[in-house]
């Protein structure tokens, strides 16, 4: 039960970042970053979060190459 109450909480912390976001609140930093990077940590996050949880071990091959991300914003 305490797991799904979590859950719940993160997602009305989200909805709620996603609506400053829209209303214009927030704005948005652009950055210029490497999606190959952004990637691998993502992979390990996740990765030390199903070990923690017991659910399996996990081993992920990468196998990517180095791409620089630069977002440009036009309204």
């Amino acid at each position: 039960m305490e797991k799904e109450v979590d859950k719940m909480d993160m997602i009305i912390v989200d909805m709620l970042e996603l609506a400053k976001f829209e209303s214009g609140t927030y704005k948005m930093q652009m950055d210029v970053f490497y999606i190959d990077i952004a990637i691998q940590h993502i992979c390990e996050q996740l990765s030390l979060e199903i070990i923690k949880n017991n659910y399996m071990f996990i081993h992920i091959f990468l196998r990517l190459k180095s791409l620089l991300v630069i977002v440009l914003w036009n309204k």
